[in-house]
């Protein structure tokens, strides 16, 4: 299992299409063809980074019921936020995570990135390894992790101001 990262920001064709696709290898194929083109003005990949940063951000496993309102928005919407778009939402029984946030949620996760400091991230990130145990919370892996959230909070902040929607993908 791989479960690599990718941040995808969307035209408002792409954004048309996969809505209005019918089916999980229909949404799939769209957004391997996004990422196929790898335009990295509006692709980030986050490598393994992604998941303990979840986990951090949110307080939770993915699979704990990731279409739930959540108490932590809108933070936990970075990775496992806005809408499913493929399986059931269970990253533990899915082949694919695929999830999508409208520039609403983009511009609340922007504003809620202002205000994090380190040390608050750092308490968030030491609390991760009680969720879910396989995740090292050691010194190196936080600062692996952090170079990663670096990176998607400027994403995140250049795509607030485009407008954009931005999708979400890892394979299982």
């Amino acid at each position: 299992m791989s479960r690599l990262g990718l941040f995808m920001a969307l035209t408002d064709a792409e954004r048309e299409k996969l809505l209005a696709a019918r089916s999980d290898d229909e949404r799939l194929d769209i957004v391997q063809g996004i990422a196929s083109e790898w335009d990295p003005s509006r692709i980030l990949a986050t490598d393994k980074a992604w998941y303990p940063i979840h986990l951090a951000l949110s307080g939770r496993r993915p699979v704990d019921d990731p279409d739930h309102e959540p108490a932590t928005y809108p933070l936990d919407h970075v990775i496992m936020g806005g809408r499913s778009l493929y399986g059931k939402g269970d990253p533990d029984t899915d082949e694919w995570i695929i999830r999508l946030n409208e520039p609403r949620i983009v511009a609340d996760i922007v504003r809620a990135f202002e205000t994090m400091t380190v040390a608050q991230m750092r308490a968030l990130y030491d609390k991760a390894a009680a969720i879910e145990p396989d995740v090292q919370c050691g010194d190196d892996d936080f600062e692996f992790a952090m170079a990663y959230l670096d990176e998607v909070k400027t994403f995140f902040a250049r795509e607030a101001q485009t407008g954009r929607w931005i999708v979400f993908s890892a394979d299982r």
